[in-house]
């Protein structure tokens, strides 16, 4: 271990001093022990990464699993890089002629976020740029 972070709401962030030592955490059998050696009630949780996905349609079927496979395979993402979609707005706040809204996209992979974010991703089913 490199450094410690103690958060404000109690959490940790264990930074290693090389991946190798992260990936070997990151083994079930391993992260179990780890835990058990802490003595105090704690989880482990995947670094993720949180991208801003704008002006999508609100017609986008976000937590639809065949929607969100295709995402993937469109742009040739591995199968466990995208975590979640989710709408930045509920629902119910959207006005009547709303047509388009914000989301977060996040991911498990930096690689993958990075490709999105350079390439703008262009997504037979959505729209990620305005246009007039």
């Amino acid at each position: 271990i490199k450094a410690l972070t103690q958060l404000r709401n109690g959490g940790l962030i264990i930074k290693f001093d090389s991946t190798v030592s992260a990936a070997w955490l990151r083994q079930s059998n391993n992260k179990t022990k780890f835990l058990e050696k802490l003595e105090v009630p704690a989880e482990i949780h995947d670094r993720s990464y949180t991208v801003l996905v704008p002006f999508l349609p609100i017609t986008a079927p976000l937590d639809d699993p065949q929607w969100f496979r295709a995402i993937k395979i469109e742009n040739n993402l591995r199968e466990d890089s995208l975590a979640s979609a989710k709408w930045i707005k509920q629902k119910f706040r959207y006005s009547p002629n709303q047509r388009v809204v914000h989301a977060l996209f996040t991911f498990l992979n930096p690689t993958a976020t990075n490709s999105l974010l350079w390439c703008r991703a262009q997504l037979k089913s959505l729209i990620w740029e305005r246009t007039k």
